[in-house]
């Protein structure tokens, strides 16, 4: 019976371990695509500066997105740099 219990309680840890790291997960890339959302707004009102900041805010949250990479090199492109 003790190890019924023992397998129950690894079972138990492992699915609560999973949950909250796929929740973490949701959570971190629902705030950098918040980030460039707003980004985006203030790039199609060419405030390019604005933008430029919201976009390396969300790089920072998803430093591999390629899409947050190409954003930054528009928002440069149309600022002159």
């Amino acid at each position: 019976m003790k190890i019924k219990n023992s397998k129950l309680i690894t079972i138990y840890s492992l699915l609560i371990t999973l949950y909250l790291s796929l929740f973490t997960c949701s959570v971190f890339a629902e705030s950098s695509a918040g980030l460039v959302k707003n980004a985006n707004k203030l790039y199609e009102n060419k405030k390019y500066d604005d933008a430029l900041m919201e976009y390396n805010k969300a790089l920072t949250k998803s430093p591999n997105s390629a899409i947050i990479n190409f954003d930054i090199g528009a928002a440069q492109y149309k600022k002159g740099d």
